[in-house]
């Protein structure tokens, strides 16, 4: 017993004189027995729950989940609330009430007998609000995000959080709709507890606060109606007992490496609404199964992305075919371009190409060697668009290519690009045949010519002949 950690909560109830009588005594008035105070970790659940706040509506029964977590693990719970931020309701905006909610959070959490917290919170400005808060203190912390809410179902379509406001308002105005159907979309829209269902910045603070290490594995995305948000709770209140006895702080997982990871989360889900056009109207994410596996992490890691923005539907072949409207789309996979997730979109009736990251007019082809890219992959996938491409004296004015960045384009356009990646490449393995190192190689300048249209400062050209040599020399030891 004698290395056993000191929990900061003894300051309050291990003392044996008036003032732990005081701490003690109030608190059994609840009906707590004298063993709760026997030096188990004290857990503060702090509570955004609000009807202010509708968001949040369903914290309470979700702090009653973390409550029974906390209890299993052998700790003692505490629930408390802090002011609640309710976005669609507070005027003029939460955002002038950020701060102000955070200092409750910390002044809260700093001056009661607490060893660990775990935060609930959901609406827009009551994460950021929360994690503040706590990182002031630096007490082991979980989040628990409250989850997105049902999609809305309208006339039998789908419709998403403040989605069809304005449109459904001017209808009104106009006469297209009566006064009671624009209240029962109202119902419609918001049908269940829970956050906006949207990727907008409830959604994308839940997907921070899981990249960032805060949130537990899946926290980011599982609705708030779905029974697993219960027993992600409950597994909290249990983990939040085990980081206390461990001396896990807050200040320990929000390293300059988790921010990192956030940030590229965040430019990874396009931050506030990446997605928001396709999920808005319900449609799915599809990839390459190699995109989810990469997402999704090997077994037995933590997921490298939130749950939230996994792909709907993968595929594992080379080829999927769907059909939108009179549409036929073809979704090829080019493993071993930019990554081994690439896919080249095939709009057959309108001839449009979507490539991706394998091709580009304002920069090099970029080759991510450490998620599967490679020349020759890019090679390849310039190819296979050159072969379902027609030049424009061909087909009533060509195919359309639409690059991964820059301008629209067609056919001479992408052969132009693979045949200046192939004189790159050529340039580079020549050296290397003469056995020149990685230094020599880009004194040389094997792709100065062709600096001027294709180097930019976050892809340079010494940085594409530095990919291309690692990946040649790689190849040849292999």
């Amino acid at each position: 017993m004698s290395g056993k950690k000191k929990l900061r909560s003894a300051a309050w109830f291990a003392r044996q004189d008036k003032m732990g009588f005081y701490y003690r005594s109030w608190l059994k008035n609840r009906g707590f027995p004298q063993d709760q105070f026997d030096g188990r970790p004290v857990i503060g659940i702090c509570n955004t729950w609000s009807e202010l706040t509708p968001c949040n509506s369903h914290f309470r029964t979700v702090a009653e989940h973390v409550r029974w977590g906390v209890l299993e693990a052998g700790g003692f719970p505490l629930e408390f609330p802090v002011m609640s931020l309710g976005e669609v309701m507070m005027r003029p905006t939460a955002m002038l009430y950020r701060n102000l909610a955070s200092m409750d959070v910390e002044e809260s959490v700093r001056a009661n007998p607490l060893d660990g917290v775990v935060l609930l919170m959901g609406c827009d400005k009551t994460t950021p609000s929360l994690l503040m808060g706590a990182a002031s203190v630096d007490l082991p912390t979980i989040g628990i995000s409250g989850g997105p809410m049902l999609r809305g179902i309208h006339c039998g379509k789908p419709i998403g959080s403040g989605t069809n406001v304005i449109s459904m308002s001017e209808q009104l105005r106009s006469g297209q709709i009566t006064l009671a159907e624009f209240h029962q979309a109202e119902a419609d829209m918001h049908r269940s507890h829970g956050h906006c269902m949207t990727m907008g910045t409830a959604s994308t603070m839940a997907c921070m606060v899981e990249a960032l290490g805060v949130g537990m594995p899946g926290n980011a995305a599982i609705p708030a109606v779905d029974a697993r948000r219960n027993l992600l709770a409950r597994e909290a209140g249990r983990r939040i007992v085990e980081l206390v006895r461990t001396d896990v702080l807050l200040s320990k997982i929000l390293t300059r490496n988790a921010f990192e990871n956030a940030i590229r989360v965040n430019a990874g889900i396009g931050g506030r609404g990446g997605r928001e056009p396709a999920r808005l109207e319900g449609a799915p994410v599809i990839a390459h199964e190699q995109v989810l596996h990469r997402m999704s992490g090997l077994k037995g890691e933590a997921p490298r992305m939130p749950f939230g923005v996994w792909p709907h539907d993968t595929f594992f072949t080379n080829r999927k075919q769907i059909y939108f409207a009179d549409e036929v789309v073809e979704m090829l996979h080019m493993p071993a371009a930019h990554t081994d997730g690439d896919l080249i979109v095939w709009f057959r009736k309108s001839d449009v190409v979507s490539t991706g990251d394998v091709f580009s007019t304002v920069t090099y082809p970029m080759i991510d060697l450490t998620r599967g890219g490679s020349v020759q992959g890019i090679l390849n996938a310039l190819n296979s668009i050159l072969d379902i491409t027609f030049p424009e004296f061909n087909n009533q004015g060509g195919t359309l290519v639409v690059p991964g960045h820059g301008r629209i384009c067609n056919e001479s356009d992408v052969a132009e690009y693979r045949d200046m990646t192939t004189i790159i490449r050529d340039r580079i393995q020549s050296m290397i045949d003469k056995r020149m190192t990685l230094a020599q190689v880009k004194a040389a300048g094997p792709s100065k010519d062709y600096d001027g249209v294709y180097s930019t400062p976050a892809w340079t050209g010494e940085m594409f002949v530095e990919a291309i040599y690692t990946d040649l020399t790689r190849a040849r030891r292999r």
